[in-house]
């Protein structure tokens, strides 16, 4: 099965009302909003990344809250998308509460791997063998995966695949003897060099490893694409995406062939149809018109830019200078993925598109006077 007949679109429509987005209503009044007392109203929402745009590692970046918080204020729909993950939208909504100082609902925060939430029935039925963190069979349960086995107890079932370290302490709940229909890496795994070898068996055979196929046939899902991201060190620090670098040099100096693998996270279209489906339902409840633009706001050109840059006519790219982007001379954007907008950071990135959109007083610079 591939990527788009795992992925129903119509389940994308009803996100915002399922699982632990059930309390997301509509109002009850069909007022269209007005957030300055006239009669304009709110046909647009920010898309806006985490790490480098509102935190460095632990830190919040100045202004960050204050910005949210203008947000709220004026009922302006938005939500945080990041290529974090490992941790469900509700522990990382907690999380970045804790972290920013404003509160964020969890129909707000989409990670790396939300789109596997709106995977089919039948894809998630399947044996899927599951990679991640220690809290993998939970976060794989949390979407709906029926049928799982995790790289831990696969291993402990089969000792073989890796017989330099056999894991002791893992409850093994059944032989495991079906067929492995597709594997899912939900995030950084917790031991590289025993799960790159798993991954790579199971890849490369008919299901059953060490039944070596020609061509790949188990689909592979990898959620968290960042090969470095900006945190408190000086110099970017390697993501949950070097894993994936590894797997694809591996697979193919073990085949020759490349390796096949749906990648869910920015730049990739899965997110952001996912995104905009979340915003467009949140906007719908807030009783906002059709959204005619969305304000993406990232700090890295290779994956938040350009990945708005191909999301549609109605996607603005916005990049800010707090993260991975740095100024070099004579250039005020990025030559390979150049933004619609720069901005120094994202309280300013917001006060400019709020004051485009007459949303408050202030000056504003078009898109030809913040073009390279």
């Amino acid at each position: 099965m591939n990527a788009s007949e795992a992925l129903l679109p119509s389940n994308l429509r009803s996100m915002a009302l399922d699982g632990d987005r059930s309390n997301f209503r509509r109002n009850s009044t069909s007022e269209i909003i007005s957030v300055d007392g006239s009669n304009d109203i709110v046909d647009f929402g920010l898309v806006i990344d985490v790490d480098g745009v509102l935190l460095r590692g632990n830190s919040k970046i100045p202004n960050a809250k204050e910005g949210i918080e203008l947000l709220k204020s004026l009922r302006i729909p938005f939500m945080l998308l990041t290529n974090g993950g490992g941790k469900t939208e509700v522990e990382m909504a907690e999380k970045f509460s804790n972290k920013i100082g404003t509160s964020f609902e969890d129909f707000q925060v989409q990670v790396s791997h939300t789109p596997l939430r709106f995977m089919s029935e039948s894809f998630k039925n399947g044996l899927t063998l599951a990679l991640g963190p220690p809290n993998t069979r939970a976060l794989m349960e949390s979407y709906g995966f029926k049928n799982i086995v995790t790289a831990d107890e696969y291993h402990a079932v089969y000792p073989n695949l890796w017989p330099d370290e056999v894991p002791t302490n893992v409850e093994i709940q059944k032989e495991w003897t079906e067929r492995i229909n597709n594997v899912v890496v939900a995030y950084t795994p917790s031991n590289w060099y025993r799960d790159l070898q798993i991954v790579c068996d199971v890849v490369r055979s008919d299901g059953y490893p060490g039944n070596l196929v020609e061509h790949q046939s188990i689909p592979l899902f990898f959620a968290g694409p960042d090969f470095e991201y900006a945190a408190e060190m000086s110099v970017p620090r390697l993501g949950a995406g070097a894993f994936l670098k590894c797997l694809e040099h591996l697979f193919y100096l073990s085949t020759g062939t490349p390796l096949s693998c749906t990648v869910l996270g920015k730049p990739h279209k899965l997110t952001y149809e996912c995104a905009m489906n979340i915003l467009e339902t949140q906007a719908y409840n807030q009783n906002c018109q059709p959204l005619q633009k969305i304000y993406a706001i990232g700090d890295n050109p290779s994956t938040d830019i350009a990945g708005a840059n191909a999301a549609g006519s109605r996607w603005v790219s916005v990049l800010v200078e707090t993260g991975l982007f740095k100024r070099v001379a004579n250039q005020n954007n990025d030559p390979n993925h150049p933004a619609k907008i720069v901005s120094p950071d994202f309280y300013t990135a917001v006060h400019h598109i709020l004051a485009s959109r007459k949303k408050v007083p202030g000056k504003y610079l078009t898109e030809s006077e913040i073009s390279l």
